[in-house]
């Protein structure tokens, strides 16, 4: 029990740190994908042009909400690019862009996992990222080691986050590792917890 209001704690703190629209990134797109590599993330990207209202409405109307923001800004690395100028142009020669807005969820290794054209709302944009997510789940590959009996901190770290980013579940896996620990303040249990969840970030307060 003590385990549970443990995790409990950690993850209303992480729901109230998120509570937030779309943050997105302020470098280069060089930077975005660097940092996507890094972080083991897809990359967000608004193509958009300044004249075009669809763009805006979704900026003012969508990309603030609170609902979005908890996705986004935790599975992804968000990028605005004007496709008429600087980095836009850059995008634009290597990913197609013809209407705007134009999303695109695209791999660490720059491969495009999903692509829609045309403004989203809230909920639509929630769909997409589960949509994206989904594509890229590697989770049952760990689901197999792990239930080989391999409960190292660095896989159980791993199968939790591809189980986040897939939107499944994954208070059981940790549940049965902390039962397995003597020390909860280890640093990589730590990790372990912060990183869990049921499904989604807008589940955290059923604790």
């Amino acid at each position: 029990m003590q385990r549970l209001i443990l995790l409990c704690a950690f993850l209303f703190t992480t729901s109230v740190i998120t509570g937030q629209g779309i943050d997105f990134f302020h470098g280069t797109w060089e930077e975005a994908r660097e940092l996507a590599k890094k972080e083991d993330k897809l990359i967000f990207i608004d193509a958009y042009a300044t004249w075009c209202g669809p763009c805006k409405r979704m900026a003012k109307d969508a990309f603030p909400k609170k609902e979005v923001g908890d996705v986004y800004n935790r599975y992804f690395i968000n990028v605005k690019l004007d496709m008429e100028k600087g980095d836009g142009l850059v995008f634009r020669s290597t990913y197609p862009v013809s209407a705007f807005p134009t999303l695109y969820f695209i791999g660490p290794d720059g491969s495009v996992v999903h692509r829609q054209v045309g403004a989203q709302g809230a909920e639509q944009l929630i769909r997409l990222a589960q949509f994206a997510l989904a594509k890229v789940d590697n989770s049952d590959d760990y689901t197999t080691q792990f239930e080989a009996g391999d409960h190292n901190p660095e896989l159980v770290l791993k199968y939790i986050t591809a189980l986040n980013k897939a939107g499944k579940p994954s208070l059981k896996i940790v549940n049965t590792f902390l039962d397995e620990q003597e020390n909860l303040d280890a640093p990589e249990t730590l990790k372990i917890i912060l990183k869990a969840q049921l499904k989604q970030p807008v589940v955290f307060l059923t604790c």
